[in-house]
């Protein structure tokens, strides 16, 4: 079982990340939480309507990585920093329009119709979204994330040492 300390992971990640740190940081990290391998993965998808920080799906009869089709779920990174303006995710934000906005774009793109997921972070506020057709709703909140709130805040259960697991993440996201 994999199993991230994500106090940790937020310790590395500077306070002016841009969105560069956060992808490798953060989001890398995630993706791996949540049970897929680098082979399921892609960076800088093309929807057809925009590119899209990451895209992910379990391989079938053939790699995600290579295939690049058919993603399952869809994440719009930002940095905590652009330049010298802190990149505020937190709901009714004008960045918080933008992301969600994107996000939303490339849920509802050519090349994502089997997407079922989309997400929007910045390492400091994260949030999911869920397509229903031509419909993308907020499946969670958007919520800020603290290194006293991201086990409760991502998953709902801690594991040993305070590090969140993989099924635990994935039951949150399946389950939204």
């Amino acid at each position: 079982m994999t199993t991230i300390n994500w106090n940790e992971v937020l310790d590395s990640i500077s306070e002016n990340a841009e969105e560069p740190e956060v992808e490798d940081r953060f989001v890398k990290r995630l993706l791996n939480a949540l049970g897929f391998t680098s082979d399921e993965w892609v960076q800088q998808f093309k929807t057809g309507k925009g590119t899209a920080d990451f895209a992910a799906r379990k391989n079938h009869d053939d790699k995600f990585s290579v295939a690049k089709i058919n993603p399952y779920l869809i994440i719009e990174v930002k940095g905590r920093v652009s330049g010298n303006a802190i990149i505020n995710l937190a709901e009714g934000t004008p960045a918080y329009k933008k992301a969600k906005e994107q996000i939303t774009g490339y849920l509802l793109a050519p090349k994502c119709q089997t997407s079922q997921w989309g997400m929007i972070t910045n390492s400091t506020d994260i949030q999911l979204f869920r397509k229903h057709g031509k419909i993308v709703l907020p499946a969670t909140d958007c919520m800020r994330i603290t290194k006293d709130n991201i086990i409760e805040s991502n998953c709902s259960t801690r594991g040993k040492n305070g590090a969140i697991n993989r099924e635990s993440l994935l039951n949150r996201l399946i389950s939204s």
